[in-house]
């Protein structure tokens, strides 16, 4: 009997389905190489950018990978990272392209307080995506604060929650200053300024309720 070794093509490597929604251009369907992959932080989507610029169309992530299947290799790029190459056949660099704290760089990083409240509702209630988006500067908000690499699972004294003062709001994110030092790490103190996203906040005190 004659085994047939698999088609690369029939192998998926991303947790994301075949049919996710995914941006790309028309240059990279017209054949350009992929050298540029974006997984945006907010929402999980995958982008995939020639070096020219092209008109942007939104496509199935199959399709592109049925044409490169070399972005199989980011199937665990992180939210919030970026993979950049200068041609077909050079390895991909990852960088960070979010300007929230990450464990490599700080030494501690943000638990997304959405995606907490959906795995354990009882545990967390968080407040309305109404209320999130709009804190105001001076609103004291809790955030998680997790001192171990990311995906790694937490045991005691892991994660610490505390409070930040919103201080100024850029783009899509905040930038605030840690209002306590943790109990258990160091790897942050009372005073140090950080940016957080609507999505990490896990409760709120208004300047009313100060």
């Amino acid at each position: 009997m004659t085994l047939c070794k698999e088609n690369m093509s029939d192998i998926w490597p991303f947790e994301a389905p075949r049919n996710v929604a995914c941006f790309t251009t028309r240059a990279v369907l017209g054949g350009s190489p992929i050298l540029e992959v974006y997984h945006d932080y907010e929402d999980g989507a995958w982008q995939f950018h020639a070096a020219e610029a092209g008109e942007p169309v939104i496509v199935a992530l199959e399709e592109v990978y049925r044409r490169d299947t070399s972005i199989g290799e980011l199937h665990d790029l992180p939210d919030g990272w970026r993979a950049l190459r200068t041609s077909p056949t050079d390895v991909w660099i990852r960088s960070l392209n979010h300007p929230y704290p990450s464990f490599p760089k700080h030494g501690y990083y943000l638990e997304n307080a959405v995606e907490l409240s959906k795995i354990f509702p009882e545990s967390f209630f968080i407040p309305s995506e109404g209320e999130r988006l709009g804190i105001k500067e001076g609103d004291f908000v809790k955030l998680m604060f997790s001192f171990i690499p990311e995906g790694q699972r937490a045991v005691a004294y892991d994660c610490e929650r505390m409070w930040v003062v919103a201080k100024e709001r850029t783009d899509d994110h905040w930038v605030g200053v840690l209002d306590n030092d943790p109990q258990f790490h160091k790897a942050v103190s009372s005073g140090d300024e950080l940016c957080f996203h609507p999505d990490h906040i896990l409760a709120i005190q208004t300047l009313k309720e100060a």
